[in-house]
């Protein structure tokens, strides 16, 4: 059994390190929440809507989760929600707007296989989004490293099931279970987390964007102000990431 103290101990470690991403992840969730709580209700029949709805919700919940079990020290058990956060959000994005495809992905009845394999859906969000050839391929390289975590692969597990130990017996490697704290464990969860954040915001964009003529101008400009204070957290932690983690 896990001793309390080092739970304990083990969270006050993590926050610390993860204290700038909570503070993103924070406004991040709020602005979905503001989303989600002044929702048109008119466009309740909107079949984009509301596929786009049931999927951001699951990202909401899933950023939520990612932080947390990151807290708790379980960075692989993030990194393995953090796939499949980068999967949603690459479908709410390429449903974007477009009723045929919120109808497909309403109907869709296969249990084998999903919307649409991930190597579509990437396609298909390049061409949506004008984002740089540089920012696309780290993005991938990151989530090609979180699905080692989500397939058990061996490079990864191996990182995190044996740690380094000093103490009086000499220095040598001894089996870990349960929440970890290390360097690998902290590199992990900011790989989860800011991967999470930049999709989710693209995500949250392309919904808020089609829906900008029908919600308030007030609503709006709080939804903006939230966003640009969300962007700035964001470029800091990519900023600190990039200094700390490469």
């Amino acid at each position: 059994m896990l001793d309390i103290n080092k739970e304990d101990f083990i969270e006050d470690i993590s926050r610390d390190n993860l204290r700038l991403p909570y503070q993103a992840i924070e406004k991040l969730t709020s602005l979905m929440k503001l989303v989600f709580d002044n929702y048109p209700k008119e466009s309740i029949d909107n079949a984009a809507d509301i596929s786009r709805l049931h999927l951001l919700s699951r990202l909401y919940n899933d950023l939520k989760s990612i932080y947390l079990l990151s807290l708790k020290g379980y960075s692989v058990q993030a990194a393995t929600i953090a796939c499949a956060f980068y999967e949603a959000a690459l479908t709410v994005i390429c449903i974007d707007n477009e009723e045929e495809k919120g109808r497909k992905w309403l109907k869709h009845k296969d249990t084998v296989h999903g919307y649409s394999k991930t190597s579509v859906l990437n396609r298909e969000v390049v061409k949506k989004l004008n984002w740089s050839s540089d920012t696309w391929d780290n993005l991938k390289k990151v989530y090609t490293y979180l699905s080692m975590a989500k397939h058990s692969n061996p490079l990864i597990l191996t990182v995190h099931s044996f740690v380094e130990v000093n103490d009086d017996k000499g220095s040598y490697k001894d089996f870990n279970y349960g929440p970890e704290v290390s360097e690998a464990s902290f590199r992990l969860s900011w790989y989860s987390i800011l991967m999470s954040m930049q999709l989710g915001n693209a995500a949250l964009g392309t919904y808020v964007n089609n829906l900008a003529e029908l919600i308030d101008d007030h609503l709006f400009i709080e939804m903006q102000e939230l966003h640009s204070e969300f962007l700035d957290l964001l470029d800091e932690n990519i900023r600190v990431s990039a200094k700390k983690y490469g």
